[in-house]
């Protein structure tokens, strides 16, 4: 998992990231980067907003520049944590969702071409 995370996190030019699977309480992560060692779900310091909309929707939630993304711009999780790019990528096998594949920055990241985004896609598939 550590792996696939940091292939992640080098693919979207990101600072940290997150894989999370299901637990009792909710999503739990299982491998982290750039996060304070112990991290658990309730201090999960990225886009809640990102995460839950790609765990709905089963689609990847990508922006290279929060400031011009309104739905996400303007919310706590982003305000708090000063991200400025994300990728949450769903782990989806069929129609159910293992889990999420979580990286952000607190920088403007380059922008993400298609062929960039079908590569996280393959690595979320591979985790």
């Amino acid at each position: 998992l550590e792996a696939t995370l940091d292939a992640i996190i080098d693919l979207a030019g990101a600072e940290r990231g997150m894989l999370l699977l299901p637990g009792e309480e909710g999503l739990v992560p299982k491998a982290w980067r750039g996060f304070p060692a112990g991290a658990d779900a309730a201090r999960f310091a990225g886009s809640t907003t990102a995460l839950a909309q790609a765990m709905r929707t089963r689609r990847p939630v990508v922006a290279h520049d929060l400031s011009l993304e309104s739905a996400l711009a303007g919310q706590a999780s982003v305000v708090a944590g000063g991200l400025r790019a994300l990728a949450c990528l769903p782990l989806v096998l069929g129609e159910e969702v293992l889990g999420v594949a979580y990286v952000d920055s607190r920088r403007p990241g380059a922008a993400i071409t298609r062929i960039d985004l079908e590569l996280l896609e393959a690595f979320a598939e591979r985790a």
